[in-house]
This record gives C-alpha cells, sequence and structure tokens, in this order.
C-alpha cells in the first residue's frame, strides 16, 4: 500500500468515527425526548467540536435533571403540605364533636341523675301516699333505665373500637326471638304515647325450615337501636321492620319508617360518632348520638353491611346484611 492510500483510509475511519458519534448524539437527544432525562452523552479524548458538543448537552441535562428533581420536591412537600392541613382540619373537627358530645352526655347523664336523687328524696314524704310513690318509683325506674342506656352505649361502642367483642355463633329459633321484639317495641310504643303509629313486622320465617347459627344477641341490639331511632323520630304514619332476602349464606333486614328523613348532606357522615350533635333537632332528644356506629360497628363485626335510603321529612330506611349458618349436628 502506499503512503496515498494509508492517508486515504486513515481519514476516510476518522470520519466513519466522527459519523457514529454524531449519530449517537443524535439517538440521545431523541432518548431526550422521550423522557430519559439521565442519558449522558459519551466525551471521548479527541477534544474536538462534537466532543464540546456532548460536554454542552451533558452541562444542559444536568440542569434540566436538577429543575425536575426540584419540581418532583416541590410537588411532594406541596402534596405532604395540603396532606397535613386536611389532617388538621380533621382532627380540629374531631375534637370539636368530641367536645360537643362531651356537653351532651354530660346533660345525658344529669338529668336522669337529677330525677333519681329528686324523687327519691320525696319518698319519705309521701310514704303514706300509695298513688305518689307509685308515680316517684315509675319515674326514678325510667330514669335509671335511661341512664343504664347511656352508660350501655359508651361501653359497647369503646369494645367495638377496641376489637373487645366477640361473635356468639348459636342455634335460635328465630321466631320466639322475633316475637320478643315485637312484644317489646309494642310495649315501648305505649310508653312513648305513639300508639297511633302503625307498627308492623314481616318476616317470612315460613322460609326457614331447619335450625340456623348466629349471634342473636347482636342482632337484637342492632334491631333495638334502629326501631329506638324509628320511633324517637317517627310522630305519625307507620314503622316497619322485615326481611327483604334470605340466601343460603345471609339474610337481610329492613328497618323503615316515615319519620323526619335525614338530609342527603348528613346521609354521608350518619354513622360516624357523635354526629348527633351535628343536627339541631336530634341534639334535642335523648340518647349519646352513638346509636347508629353501634350498629354500623356490630354488623360489620359480624361481616355484613349496611346502608340507607332517606328523603328529608318523609322517612327513612335503614337496610343490612348479616351472615348465618345453618345448623349441622355432630
Amino acid at each position: 500500500m502506499n503512503r496515498s492510500d494509508l492517508i486515504s483510509n486513515t481519514m476516510t475511519d476518522n470520519e466513519k468515527s466522527k459519523s457514529e458519534r454524531i449519530d449517537d448524539i443524535i439517538e440521545g437527544v431523541m432518548k431526550i425526548a422521550h423522557g430519559d432525562i439521565d442519558h449522558q452523552f459519551e466525551i471521548t479524548d479527541n477534544n474536538d467540536k462534537i466532543d464540546a458538543l456532548s460536554m454542552g448537552m451533558n452541562m444542559l441535562m444536568d440542569d434540566i435533571k436538577e429543575g425536575h428533581l426540584q419540581k418532583v420536591e416541590n410537588e411532594r412537600i406541596t402534596k405532604l403540605n395540603e396532606e397535613l392541613i386536611i389532617a388538621k382540619e380533621k382532627a380540629f373537627e374531631s375534637e370539636r364533636l368530641k367536645n360537643q358530645f362531651l356537653q351532651n352526655i354530660s346533660h345525658e347523664i344529669r338529668t336522669p341523675l337529677n330525677a333519681i336523687i329528686g324523687f327519691s328524696e320525696l319518698l319519705p314524704t309521701y310514704f303514706d301516699d300509695k298513688e305518689r310513690l307509685i308515680e316517684f318509683t315509675e319515674i326514678i325506674n325510667n330514669s335509671s333505665s335511661d341512664l343504664l342506656q347511656i352508660i350501655n352505649d359508651i361501653l359497647d361502642i369503646a369494645k367495638i373500637e377496641s376489637g373487645q367483642v366477640s361473635i356468639n355463633w348459636e342455634i335460635v329459633d328465630i321466631k320466639t326471638m322475633l316475637n320478643n321484639i315485637e312484644v317489646f317495641f309494642s310495649q315501648y310504643q305505649k310508653q312513648l304515647n305513639k300508639s297511633h303509629i302503625e307498627f308492623t313486622m314481616n318476616f317470612p320465617c315460613d322460609k326457614i325450615t331447619q335450625p340456623i347459627q348466629f349471634d342473636s344477641g347482636k342482632l337484637k341490639q342492632i334491631l333495638t337501636n334502629l326501631l329506638s331511632n324509628a320511633f324517637k323520630f317517627t310522630h305519625s304514619g307507620k314503622i316497619e321492620v322485615g326481611c327483604k332476602g334470605l340466601s343460603d349464606t345471609h339474610f337481610t333486614m329492613y328497618v323503615s319508617d316515615t319519620g323526619i328523613g335525614i338530609s342527603k348532606e348528613l346521609q354521608a357522615q350518619i354513622f360516624d360518632r357523635f354526629i348527633q350533635a351535628e343536627d339541631n333537632y336530634t341534639q334535642k332528644q335523648k340518647g349519646t348520638g352513638l346509636g347508629l356506629s353501634i350498629v354500623k360497628g356490630l354488623i360489620e363485626l359480624l361481616g355484613g353491611n349496611i346502608w340507607l335510603e332517606s328523603e328529608l321529612n318523609k322517612g327513612s330506611t335503614f337496610t343490612f346484611s348479616i351472615p348465618y349458618k345453618f345448623y349441622k349436628p355432630f
């Protein structure tokens, strides 16, 4: 090979090397365009204009990357601040509701206590007046029951939230249980002077042809709380409790009334604790405002769920589904 051929081949190799390096830069730019901000351009030992271009591109990418990281960090800080603001608002709201609840519960406790103490002090004075004694004794008994219910509500919600409530699977005669509930609330209705309200129970018990197992105590507590609310907030019309559906694993029950209803704004939080303090009308009624929280907690503990349909001034229907088992003797 003569000298001119050698020089020609060397130039061709150099030109090819430059061409490949430029192709690498173009490929790198395309990667960056598709979001690869970590890409770095290769710098050789040639110290030529291509290396200068690659170095400048790398410096530019470092600036872009730093700006991107700063943007990501700013977005993270902004999101954290928003979450902190929301958490702070929830904490203030929870504290406000708790304070209102404590004010309400202190009033609820004082009311029956004052009646018990006051009428107990009157007993010696009217000891020979049988009619007065019966009247005062009835007031004391009713106030004691009210006080016991308040204490039970507080203990129940505390046990539910601490996970100290267990499920007691037992063989249940559902007809007897429902008859007992009907008798109890028929008497309860008279005590409230609401005999004008139509109270009906609609249970197709004939569909249950064999013994079943579930926690009857908790079911009675659920129905008692729902029916108590229904009677408390219904002044005319009717109250109905019944069964909507029965599968091999679950039964679906409901309690409906033609009472005051619940506004759409309040429906989303009606099962929250202390929510009674949020409503001016319910705040005037007896009770802790924990009844529906207890109902929801017990139903979820049993593996079921509850939902609400209501229209203000027209009534409400609480529907819940809970599991049961067919009894299988050994």
